[in-house]
């Protein structure tokens, strides 16, 4: 598969993403990294592997689904419980493929899925950085003209 996505400006969007969530400069490569995971697969949507994948790029420490509790700053809310990760992705992922075979997904749709992600908090870090990626993905913007996740918690 040929990569179409401009360089210069998914290193903008990726530098821009990180240091939003205070994170350092290796992690643009990172995020980088999972981006073009993502271009390889963007002729179909993402899968439970495919965000696992997404989240062990992004974040080399990652080794799977959140292994622990976690408490958002933004919200003061609390994540999904570790032990129900797998079992609200796969619910997610599946309404996802679901309408996708029915419908076209928006950008309030693509932006309410990624909410829903983030509020799984799958990882122990990254959810953010693999929510860009997912937001771009889902929206089929991944190769074209990519956007920066908009704010989900207002």
């Amino acid at each position: 598969m040929t990569i179409t996505t401009n360089l210069g400006q998914i290193a903008k969007l990726m530098g821009e993403e990180v240091e939003r969530q205070g994170d350092s400069l290796i992690y643009v490569a990172h995020m980088i990294h999972a981006w073009v995971y993502a271009e390889t697969r963007s002729n179909q949507l993402p899968t439970m592997d495919d965000i696992l994948q997404l989240g062990k790029l992004v974040n080399p420490e990652v080794t799977g689904w959140r292994p622990g509790p976690a408490v958002f700053l933004h919200n003061a809310g609390t994540a999904a419980p570790s032990y129900a990760i797998a079992e609200r992705l796969e619910r997610l992922v599946a309404v996802l493929h679901k309408l996708a075979s029915s419908s076209s997904l928006d950008d309030d749709f693509a932006k309410e899925w990624v909410k829903q992600f983030e509020d799984i908090h799958p990882f122990i870090d990254g959810n953010g950085r693999v929510g860009c990626i997912l937001y771009n993905w889902i929206r089929g913007r991944i190769t074209n003209n990519p956007d920066p996740l908009p704010e989900l918690f207002k």
